[in-house]
């Protein structure tokens, strides 16, 4: 019987694919994740920027107003007309980057000063 003792050099052209392809395969997730993360960080932001404008429009108590992306609302009501005291509803509405429409709602209130 021959032996031969030969050593092995270099790569098998199937371990070379499998190197490739997991390297392709992580490529594609990484750049997935990343328009992903894009997309969440844009909508952090427009919750952020509705949060400020609720929060404006509440000190200042203007009615209706009409931003560039985002509407704004605001509903007054009386609780009891014995009370000084009005309840006060901010609602802010916009349309995502992947165009849901959004909103959020802030409750406050103040003292009447038409009483």
């Amino acid at each position: 019987m021959i032996t031969q003792d030969r050593k092995r050099s270099g790569y098998l052209l199937i371990e070379l694919m499998v190197a490739v392809a997991t390297i392709a395969l992580c490529s594609v997730m990484a750049a997935y994740m990343q328009a992903h993360i894009a997309i969440i960080h844009k909508e952090a932001e427009q919750y952020l920027q509705a949060v400020n404008l609720a929060s404006t429009q509440l000190m200042h108590n203007n009615t209706i107003v009409q931003d560039d992306a985002y509407t704004i609302e605001i509903t007054k009501s009386k609780l009891d007309t014995s009370i000084a005291y009005k309840q006060i509803m901010v609602t802010i509405s916009w349309n995502s980057p992947k165009g849901i429409s959004k909103q959020i709602v802030i409750h406050g209130g103040g003292i009447d000063d038409t009483a």
